[in-house]
């Protein structure tokens, strides 16, 4: 080798080691900030990182819906347990003397008043399915078509068919008996609702479980997407070091084998 493609040879190294340097450097910012993302990485990723936040969406709803059966349920089952003092109440005041029957009756109706109150406060998000002026409820339960609709169900006992007696006061036993069939009837009603909204909380529960594997699984895949990246970048990285190396063996030679390196780098 003359003397001159030494030195060519020598300068060529010294600039592909800073180049090299460099490459390597900027590499490891990219890794470090997490900016680098290849275009198609980038495609792939978008689409999932946006079913990412619509299951986000789809289940805080189910989360609220769900909310909204759990208090009318509890709302119902103190409905329930107030029928059924109430028609305790009436069987009571079929044996007992006009008097008695008069302070059962007003018993009776205090009782009644209380199911409105349980159900007029029945209510979540402004959600209420048993109150008089309650109104159905649609709620998307995936982000595929999923949906439930929860019809409404007027639960106080006046909306029951359940009569005050402050009218005829019980002085008749025909007056009784009829509070007594109103209020059983009213007992059956309760029981239908709660069975058709237990059934809406089951369907509002396994889809909460379809959302949750869902999101798992949409969480893994942009994962993968991006960790992908990260490898790629890693993989550069590593080749970046590698010619860095070889390019500072190749100074420290003192040009010994400048030339092959050069050969070696050039379509780089």
């Amino acid at each position: 080798m003359t003397s001159t493609n030494q030195v060519s040879a020598s300068m060529g190294v010294n600039a592909l080691l800073n180049k090299q340097q460099a490459k390597h450097t900027a590499l490891l910012k990219e890794m470090a900030s997490g900016s680098l993302q290849s275009s198609m990485a980038t495609a792939l990723a978008t689409p999932l990182q946006t079913e990412i936040s619509t299951i986000g969406v789809v289940q805080q709803n189910v989360n609220i819906a769900s909310s909204a059966l759990s208090t009318s349920q509890q709302a119902l089952s103190s409905v329930s347990n107030n029928l059924t003092k109430m028609l305790s109440t009436a069987s009571e005041a079929l044996s007992a003397n006009s008097s008695v029957r008069e302070t059962l009756s007003q018993q009776f109706d205090t009782l009644l008043q209380q199911t409105s109150n349980y159900v007029s406060n029945a209510s979540v998000n402004g959600i209420n399915l048993v109150s008089s002026n309650s109104n159905s409820m649609t709620v998307d339960t995936t982000t595929h078509g999923g949906q439930i609709t929860v019809d409404s169900q007027a639960s106080d006992a006046a909306s029951l068919g359940v009569s005050s007696t402050a009218s005829s006061g019980w002085a008749t036993s025909s007056s009784i008996q009829t509070s007594i069939s109103q209020v059983q009837s009213a007992l059956n009603e309760v029981s239908n609702t709660q069975a058709r909204l237990a059934a809406a909380q089951s369907a509002l529960s396994f889809a909460s479980q379809v959302n949750q594997s869902s999101l798992l699984a949409v969480t893994q895949s942009a994962s993968a997407v991006s960790d992908a990246d990260i490898a790629s970048v890693a993989a550069d990285s590593k080749s970046s070091q590698a010619q860095t190396v070889l390019a500072t063996a190749a100074a420290q030679q003192e040009n010994m084998l400048a030339e092959t390196v050069l050969q070696l780098f050039k379509n780089r």
